[in-house]
């Protein structure tokens, strides 16, 4: 049953966050029947996508192929934690102007940090970080793909990275970087579990209180930055983006506990649900198919804007909308849809979820047959893809992520390839 749920992830996420978006208490108004019945179509693509790439599940040969085996999965992740490491000062200095993570500080000014955050001091470290971009966004896969070969050592260093780099999402008023650890780190952990045939529910009471112990700290820390973030309405469940109201008002809770359940069910539902309301609301002004393969990527498409001038961002839809009701570019997410259709249409954008369904469901398979690493670290690059899809395109959204992402692929689909042949 877990292996399924991972394998058949996409489709089932999709879903769900649908689901948030009809019934959360954000009052959104009325969907159009053409948007609502694109949703669904746009979910089925992606379950078919998951059945096409589960399909060698059923093969039970655990063999791997050739490039995939000659991968030393312990030798790339010492090269990815020790650099790592050496970004790790260098990246807290860019972003938040000092030379170590003062979360203490941040913990109580949180709105302070997060302005601050938005300004780097040394945006040089970034371009830096896009050359090494496979090494540093492959550490939490590659961990796990080599675990049984790190020494004591090793592993400690890998985990106290970990709690560094949250602090250096504290220190930014950020509260991203914490759930991603905690997300990333349980879907490895996950897969390798079930690679080795162990059940979810054995395990140890330490890893259990571990977990609950993060999972609430992050919750804590997001609503106090929701609540403290300048230009928030998180206090009074308003949403400024979308100019909407939720029917929970923290303002009128009862108790300090009631007031922060209120907050974190409103942020996250929002989160979540904006996506695909911000997709609804250009969905009916179709601009798509325009951005002749820049547009799926926000890195790509400035890019290319500084080559064929700015007005070729005008040919995004999502750029064209923020346009025309002037909003400041980024502050406002969309669902990873609009961003594919402004390449290849809204028909196209289904049939590309369908593929990156496709794939992520063999690589899950594969690896929990297998144990390519390469297999792992596509899987996870894919997850966080699908995470992330109600709210943006968040894997071709920065430079670093971008280079990462399609070096691994390229890898990977090199690696199937051969191992047809």
């Amino acid at each position: 049953m877990a292996k399924r749920l991972l394998i058949y992830f996409p489709g089932i996420y999709m879903v769900l966050t649908i689901i948030v978006y009809a019934l959360s208490p954000w009052e959104f108004g009325d969907t159009s029947d053409g948007y609502s019945y694109y949703l669904i179509f746009v979910v089925f693509a992606v379950c078919c996508g998951s059945l096409i790439g589960a399909q060698n599940y059923a093969n039970k040969n655990k063999s791997g192929d050739s490039l995939s085996s000659s991968i030393d999965a312990r030798k790339l992740f010492l090269i990815s934690l020790w650099l790592s490491y050496a970004f790790y000062l260098p990246t807290v200095y860019a972003r938040t102007g000092k030379l170590y993570p003062d979360f203490l500080w941040s913990l109580s000014h949180g709105s302070e940090a997060y302005e601050r955050a938005t300004q780097s001091v040394f945006p040089e470290i970034e371009y830096l970080r896009i050359l090494c971009a496979p090494f540093l966004i492959g550490l939490i896969p590659l961990k796990f793909a080599a675990n049984k070969t790190l020494s004591n050592r090793e592993n400690a260093a890998f985990w106290v990275f970990i709690v560094l780099n949250c602090l250096m999402f504290v220190s930014m008023g950020v509260n991203r970087g914490i759930f991603e650890s905690i997300f990333g780190v349980g879907f490895c952990a996950a897969m390798v579990r079930l690679k080795a045939g162990r059940r979810f529910w054995r395990l140890s009471g330490v890893t259990i209180m571990a977990a609950l112990v993060a999972i609430v700290a992050g919750a804590v820390f997001f609503a106090e930055g929701q609540l403290n973030r300048s230009g928030s309405g998180a206090l009074v469940g308003y949403f400024p983006a979308a100019d909407v109201s939720s029917t929970l008002n923290p303002s009128m809770a009862e108790s300090e506990f009631q007031k922060y359940l209120w907050v974190i069910v409103n942020q996250f539902s929002i989160y979540i649900a904006q996506g695909y309301y911000l997709g609804g609301a250009i969905f009916s002004n179709d601009n798509s198919g325009s951005t002749f393969g820049f547009g799926y990527s926000d890195f790509l498409l400035r890019n290319a804007a500084t080559v064929f001038g700015d007005d070729f961002l005008a040919r995004s839809p999502i750029y064209a909308f923020e346009n025309s009701h002037d909003w400041i570019h980024g502050n406002y997410w969309f669902s990873i849809i609009p961003w594919f259709a402004s390449d290849v249409g809204y028909l196209g954008a289904a049939i590309v979820l369908l593929l990156f369904a496709a794939i992520y469901s063999r690589a899950v398979s594969e690896f929990i047959r297998k144990g390519a690493a390469i297999d792992l670290v596509m899987a996870y690059c894919l997850f966080f893809l699908f995470l992330y899809s109600s709210a943006n395109n968040y894997i071709f959204q920065s430079g670093d992520m971008f280079f990462g992402v399609w070096i691994f692929f390229i890898l990977w689909l090199m690696a199937k390839l051969k191992n047809r042949g």
